[in-house]
């Protein structure tokens, strides 16, 4: 077991995690790590190679030096409550999302995209 002292990785996963308003799960299918090992290492019980710590604090887009080394959470103490309360409008948590996924796009899935959205607008302006 980890010390959990000093060990602020797992606070922060799903402290992060959470305001995110992502599930276990989610988070796994995203930075492509098993939801069972992502469980253990939130409460602190398992440990990460610095190459998924990396993936995951990018994900989670946080700074890998405040990600490892301080709780987070702290960092605006109004919402460090017992009861996490999400933060953000389910539009923000769609557009935050969107754009995580077209970080890890090619140029042809980004084209394809913008393609679809170019249509949308299309079609907002002839209902217009």
């Amino acid at each position: 077991m980890l010390d959990k002292k000093n060990n602020y990785i797992g606070k922060n996963m799903r402290y992060l995690r959470k305001k995110m308003g992502i599930t276990l799960d989610q988070f796994s299918r995203d930075v492509n790590i098993a939801a069972g090992f992502l469980g253990l290492m939130e409460r602190g019980q398992r440990g990460a190679s610095l190459e998924n710590l990396i993936k995951i604090a990018d994900y989670l887009g946080v700074r890998f030096d405040l990600f490892v080394r301080t709780d987070v959470s702290l960092e605006n103490p109004e919402e460090n409550t017992e009861e996490e309360k999400p933060i953000d409008t389910k539009a923000e948590k769609h557009k935050r999302y969107i754009i995580k996924k077209l970080t890890i796009m090619n140029d042809d899935e980004v084209d394809f995209i913008y393609g679809i959205i170019k249509k949308i607008n299309q079609y907002e302006l002839l209902k217009k």
